[in-house]
């Protein structure tokens, strides 16, 4: 399982790659552009046009690169189910910003219940159809666990919205969270 994880990179790299030159052009075409708020930061304003919805582009390449080991690895199937639950979300709010010219796309509340809808289902099903218990491992103890209970429930709706709002907000307008992301992926990646 070592060679799993740098394949499974390479392979969803080379896929973006091979995606972004042929997906942002058509996306250009399809006038799939950002829209700014007029009453926000004027420097935001020459942003507007900027293409959205190239998180596709990685949504694609880290699903085959996935995928493709799924097999020899089954227990990442649910955390890819939570990613495209998510890149769903992202979708029909870029959606709603270009086709209907929203610049706020899903208000915040609408984006939470989606996201709480998610959530829950990833919950469900890992608690319900995997081995996965309610417990935790201590980091660097060599495996230490602790079971916290229900605790856990909670604490990964904690975890699991406060990941994807922080990575959402850091994101922002000027697609941020790829330098942040590349280097707690790198650390993640190793520390595993």
């Amino acid at each position: 399982m070592n060679i799993i994880l740098p394949l499974s990179m390479i392979i969803a790299f080379a896929v973006s790659i091979i995606l972004a030159p042929i997906f942002i052009p058509v996306l250009r075409r399809m006038k799939m552009g950002q829209t700014e708020r007029e009453e926000g930061v004027k420097s935001h304003l020459k942003k507007a046009g900027t293409p959205t919805m190239g998180g596709l582009i990685f949504l694609i390449a880290a699903s085959v690169g996935t995928f493709i080991f799924a097999g020899i690895y089954p227990k990442i199937v649910p955390v890819m189910v939570l990613m495209l639950g998510f890149g769903a979300i992202g979708f029909l709010d870029d959606y709603l910003k270009v086709v209907l010219r929203r610049s706020d796309g899903l208000l915040p509340w609408q984006k939470l219940i989606l996201q709480f809808i998610v959530t829950t289902i990833f919950l469900v099903f890992i608690l319900k159809f995997t081995d996965t218990g309610l417990d935790m491992i201590v980091p660097f103890t060599g495996g230490v666990r602790i079971d916290i209970g229900v605790i856990a429930i909670p604490f990964m709706y904690i975890v699991v919205l406060a990941t994807v709002n922080g990575v959402n907000f850091t994101d922002g307008l000027d697609g941020l969270a790829s330098s942040v992301t590349a280097v707690v992926a790198v650390f993640f990646a190793a520390v595993s």
